[in-house]
């Protein structure tokens, strides 16, 4: 009897110790054991290109996603956020899953956050992550799990084995370390934890939404200098507050085949680059220009010099008085001596009796009777206010209009006599851009015109006779013609146009001719009058809009960039003298620094050189009537007399023809100047020919100066220069209507 009753405790002991046996067992599958993940799933994939990702934060404060935890609602608020994320151009997420206040995944380790606990059943978990990875993969997201930083201890083993089996449990790219940036820095940073894949992912913090340009030369210095930079991540909530920014930096994240600019440091050997030794100068002053060691103090004929460059270029204006001047530079143990002559006048050549000035040649021109036609014989002629000067330019004709002289006047050009006509109009033609036609030359007059729509716009002919001579300018929503001893029939009309809705015919005052005002449901962008074969059109712009796609939103505009000078034009030599950098080159490393920004934008950019090549003002203008762009902008660099102090000479400026290229000529100035830390010089009107041959907003840019030393050395930055590209990108950008 006792021998049973001690099987039967035998047994039950046994039975006792096999359930704790497999109790234990539960307990340390259920604690330990980890499935493996599916890698072929998105969300477990890095992403093709760089990392656009969304980060999002769960829990109470700040900008956290706050619904209950409950499966249905995180999945649903999961797929609304994969959604939108894709549709704003994002290929990731990053889930912050462990903060102070808990993970939303599940591991012994590390406690979940309450929400996500208080919706466990006894045999089933919530587990926020997984459900996350399902919402991503459905939208082919790529998913980083982020720990934060106030969290994250790389000592605790525990902590660690928990991170690690999160790797292989879940379907993520990988998993990171959250380290907001120290004060002033721009970035945030994304580490990966040890033994993962490394290459950097750039948080985007507050700092970068009010400079988006810092991403983007952040992007081209990791591409420049060989970095693994992987991409960037954006705060969800000003993500859905500011849209525009968001578009800018995403487009900064496709960084392929960045090119070289400017590959050039300024040499620390002590040299004068400018003015030759034994140079002769006529002025009381000379600007020395040259290099220096930056560590070492230099000194000019023996007394201290400051320099305002940081790494050794320096410039000084001496004073050069009449007879021989030396100046020498020292520094260390080296040192350069500069001969300077100042031309004193003889006494016999002061004391010269006054003669008789030698007649001034006239010119082949002639004089003609009013009433005379003369046809204009140049691509693109000034019209001037004075005949005397030929800065007071009040418009310009393109080659092949006619005009009625009404009076003549000599004026002086190229040391020589020549005539001007002044015009029905007015003002005054040179003889010389023009052919005597006589007066016998029927009046213009039309009837009418017909539209044809272009790529570009619309072309309308004129129907009836003559090529005059044409003023026009657009007055908001209106195209004002004046057509000049010219016949326009009353009942004239546009057939065919798209673009105008209506026609306004009235007579100019005196007789003169005829006034035309095409009227449009739009203002025009731009327009240009062209004759053709004794025909006269007029080439209508409709204004562009922004594209739909935020990173794209110059998708379908056209640039069209000018470096200026080229091959043998150098342009304005620099501090460092003719073997550094000198205009021509510095002008065409912005100009490709601007392409390539503007082509992240979608932009179309045509160049109207790409090397060291050279165009004349004719075969430029040329160009720009081929292309007929959106955008027009001859990038140049500035200079200055070199007799005056150049270290006083600083900053970015902007010059403008037509009214509609002054909204860009401020917009580059502000935004060149405020990217580059340079002075705002100002817009302002200039008679450039280039800017006076347009259909759309065209200007010439002022970059910096290349005589100032301190601007020298910014110029010739390969990161300003894209920083400067940048910022003429951004300039078009903001020219450009959202709708």
């Amino acid at each position: 009897m006792k021998t049973k009753q001690r099987r039967k405790h035998r047994t039950a002991l046994w039975v006792s110790f096999a359930a704790l046996v497999l109790a234990v067992l539960a307990a340390a599958m259920f604690f330990v054991y980890i499935p493996a993940a599916d890698r072929t799933l998105s969300s477990a994939q890095a992403p093709e290109g760089a990392l656009r990702a969304a980060v999002v934060r769960f829990g109470s404060t700040g900008d956290a996603l706050q619904t209950p935890m409950d499966e249905d609602r995180i999945l649903a608020q999961a797929r609304t956020i994969a959604q939108q994320a894709r549709a704003k151009g994002m290929n990731g997420l990053m889930l912050v899953v462990q903060t102070q206040e808990g993970s939303v995944y599940r591991d012994w380790t590390s406690p979940a956050l309450e929400s996500l606990r208080q919706n466990d059943t006894l045999f089933h978990r919530v587990d926020g992550l997984a459900l996350w990875c399902q919402a991503a993969n459905e939208q082919k997201l790529s998913v980083y799990a982020v720990i934060d930083e106030s969290v994250y201890d790389e000592t605790d083993q525990m902590q660690q084995w928990g991170l690690s089996r999160l790797a292989r449990k879940y379907p993520v790219a990988g998993v990171r370390v959250y380290r907001p940036a120290s004060q002033g820095a721009l970035f945030d940073t994304y580490e990966p934890l040890d033994g993962q894949d490394g290459g950097e992912i750039a948080g985007v913090n507050s700092a970068v939404w009010t400079q988006p340009q810092a991403l983007f030369l952040h992007a081209v210095s990791a591409a420049r200098t060989g970095q693994d930079f992987l991409g960037a991540a954006f705060s969800w909530s000003d993500m859905n507050t500011d849209p525009q920014t968001l578009g800018l930096m995403l487009s900064a994240l496709d960084t392929d085949d960045v090119p070289a600019l400017l590959n050039y440091t300024p040499s620390n050997q002590l040299s004068v680059s400018y003015p030759a030794d034994g140079a002769t100068v006529y002025t009381d002053a000379c600007f020395v220009m040259g290099t220096s060691d930056p560590t070492k103090e230099l000194t000019l004929n023996g007394s201290p010099l400051e320099r305002t460059g940081e790494q050794g270029t320096f410039g000084v204006l001496v004073s050069v008085q009449p007879g021989d001047n030396t100046y020498t530079l020292a520094q260390g143990d080296a040192s350069v001596t500069l001969h300077i002559r100042r031309p004193v006048p003889q006494p016999s050549e002061m004391e010269t009796e006054p003669t008789e000035p030698e007649p001034i040649p006239h010119d082949n021109t002639q004089q003609v009777e009013p009433g005379t036609a003369v046809q204009i014989n140049g691509w693109l002629v000034s019209l001037l206010y004075d005949p005397s000067s030929d800065s007071n330019i009040s418009e310009t004709v393109r080659n092949g209009a006619v005009g009625v002289v009404q009076s003549c006047a000599e004026t002086m050009r190229n040391g020589k006599i020549t005539w001007a006509y002044q015009l029905t109009s007015g003002d005054y033609v040179l003889a010389y851009n023009t052919t005597v036609l006589g007066q016998d030359v029927d009046r213009a007059s039309f009837t009418g015109a017909t539209a044809q729509s272009t790529d570009e716009g619309e072309t309308l002919s004129f129907t009836g006779q003559g090529t005059p001579v044409i003023y026009s300018n657009i007055v908001e929503n209106t195209l004002e013609i004046h057509l000049y001893d010219t016949d326009v029939a009353s009942d004239f009309a546009v057939d065919g146009s798209a673009l105008v809705k209506s026609v306004e015919v009235s007579a100019l005052p005196d007789g003169a001719g005829s006034r035309l005002v095409l009227h449009f449901d739009q203002p025009l962008w731009g327009h240009t009058v062209e004759f053709s074969n004794g025909t006269t059109q007029v080439l209508l712009k409709p204004r562009p809009v922004q594209a739909q796609d935020p990173s794209r939103p110059l998708a379908g505009i056209s640039v069209l960039l000018d470096p200026g000078h080229g091959q043998d034009d150098g342009g304005a030599m620099g501090v460092a003298g003719a073997e550094a950098p000198v205009e021509k080159d510095v002008n065409l490393a912005v100009s490709l620094a601007a392409k390539y920004r503007l082509e992240q934008l979608g932009a179309t950019v045509h160049m109207i050189r790409t090397d060291d090549t050279f165009l004349s003002l004719q075969e430029r203008n040329q160009k720009i009537t081929e292309l007929q762009p959106d955008f027009f902008i001859a990038v140049h660099h500035n200079s200055v007399d070199l007799s005056v102090d150049a270290n006083q000479s600083a900053g970015t400026e902007c010059y403008y023809f037509y009214p509609a290229g002054k909204q860009l000529a401020q917009t580059l100035v502000q935004n060149v100047a405020a990217a580059t830390g340079r002075p705002e010089r100002g817009a302002f009107w200039g008679y450039y020919y280039v800017a006076r041959n347009a259909t759309c907003p065209a200007v010439l840019l002022e970059v910096g100066f290349m005589v100032n030393p301190a601007e020298y050395e910014q110029v010739t930055d390969e990161m300003t220069v894209w920083a400067t590209g940048d910022a003429i990108a951004r300039s078009i950008l903001a020219c450009v209507p959202a709708s």
